[in-house]
């Protein structure tokens, strides 16, 4: 792991997680903000141009006064029940800025800790939370201030020492947080800080099945409100036949679960047809365990659905093509209970001597025409078929394979799939 390395004066740190949450939040009228960090005049400012009203309760103090001791437990908590009360927060929050704090509680403290926030969220709250990986982490959280929504600033970073508490991984503080759900993670992204994840989750109590809008975290620059000119030129148009025949034949809302990469202009063409949309970045969720040298796998966070819920659509677009077998196989028995007889899954699979070397985006424009922003090329080496995949799926069966029609790019195929219980 990498630690984070402490500068005598500040450090700015690009902040995905702070990206996403703008983008969610600046088409509301007014949203209440709870900022558990010192109060900033930047932070302040931010959230007044967004007509947001901000509260700041400075806990960063509770664990600096006592950053040279070991803290009793049980005095924390209460010195931290003194801010977080709800007798005297009255109001709920929209979204609730822990920055580091979690990373200073054993997993007890959490889990008393995230009971207190639960109280205090409205439905659909976002809670944004940032989480040291090294084994020597700030001797106390640090003093976070937002610059604008793409940068924070963290200020009088302080010294680094062994961390009190083990780091507590994704998955076993999401158990201890049952009322939440974990709606994006980030790191190793371009200026970020090493050594830093952040982590965007989002309050669900019971799991209540409401329409959550997904935000454009603006991460990916192929999205087309703000792709480059060179990039616009590159796009390439195909028409989607199989997608023309998905959209086609739905007489009611959908349930759809899109597990591409992110793209406002895709999230904005759904919400046009459903307000019942789930989205999970899977290949950049694989991606990130990749890259941190760990075993790729499906964490208990990944894929983790209300029990009730079941999927109508499922949008897999490009994604199994960079997966090994044993994941794809993995993918669809994770799937498998938010399924019912008639799910329908759409996915694009390559052909030929070379395929892409990474998923490629795909823009809708309408239910059929798409553009596509290619990546570069690689030699194909052990190619997809249909039949590979019907024997990783188990339960599906193969409704229609679509390629060589007009409009097509050349190399795609395009196959629907509808499972069977």
């Amino acid at each position: 792991m990498v630690d984070v390395v402490a500068p005598s004066l500040s450090l700015t740190h690009r902040s995905p997680g702070l990206t996403a949450i703008y983008n969610e939040i600046k088409g509301s009228r007014v949203n209440h903000v709870l900022d558990l960090g010192a109060s900033s005049a930047r932070s302040f400012n931010f959230f007044a141009q967004l007509s947001c009203k901000i509260r700041f309760e400075n806990l960063t103090d509770v664990f600096a006064r006592n950053s040279g001791d070991v803290l009793q437990k049980e005095t924390l908590l209460e010195q931290l029940a003194h801010y977080i009360d709800d007798r005297k927060l009255k109001e709920h929050f929209d979204l609730v800025l822990a920055w580091d704090l979690f990373n200073y509680l054993d997993l007890a403290g959490v889990e008393w800790f995230t009971q207190k926030l639960s109280v205090l969220c409205g439905p659909n709250a976002l809670i944004h939370s940032v989480r040291y990986l090294g084994a020597n982490i700030p001797t106390h959280p640090q003093t976070f201030q937002i610059v604008n929504q793409y940068q924070v600033m963290i200020s009088e970073v302080a010294e680094t020492a062994p961390r009190h508490h083990a780091s507590h991984d994704t998955a076993r503080l999401l158990k201890l947080m049952p009322d939440f759900y974990l709606e994006s993670t980030y790191l190793n992204f371009d200026g970020m800080i090493p050594g830093l994840m952040e982590n965007v989750l989002r309050f669900q109590p019971q799991k209540t099945l409401s329409g959550r809008r997904q935000s454009s975290d603006e991460l990916n620059n192929l999205d087309v409100s703000h792709v480059s000119p060179v990039h616009q030129r590159d796009l390439q148009p195909h028409i989607s036949p199989a997608l023309a025949n998905v959209f086609g034949s739905i007489t009611a809302a959908p349930t759809i679960l899109d597990l591409g990469q992110k793209t406002r202009q895709n999230f904005d063409f759904l919400y046009s047809i459903t307000q019942h949309i789930y989205a999970e970045n899977l290949h950049q969720e694989l991606q990130l365990q990749e890259k941190a040298g760990g075993e790729v796998h499906f964490k208990a966070h990944m894929l983790n659905f209300p029990a009730e819920l079941r999927f109508d659509i499922i949008l897999l677009w490009d994604t199994l093509n960079f997966l090994s077998p044993d994941i794809i196989e993995k993918l669809f028995d994770r799937l498998r209970p938010w399924l019912h007889e008639n799910t329908v899954i759409h996915a694009i699979v390559y052909s030929g001597k070379e395929i892409p070397a990474n998923p490629q985006q795909f823009f809708m424009r309408t239910p059929a025409a798409l553009d596509v922003c290619p990546s570069g090329k690689k030699v194909a080496t052990d190619p997809l078929t249909s039949s590979r995949l019907l024997k990783l799926m188990k339960t599906f069966r193969l409704e229609e394979t679509f390629v060589f029609r007009p409009g097509m790019q050349r190399g795609i195929y395009e196959y629907l799939f509808r499972s069977q219980r």
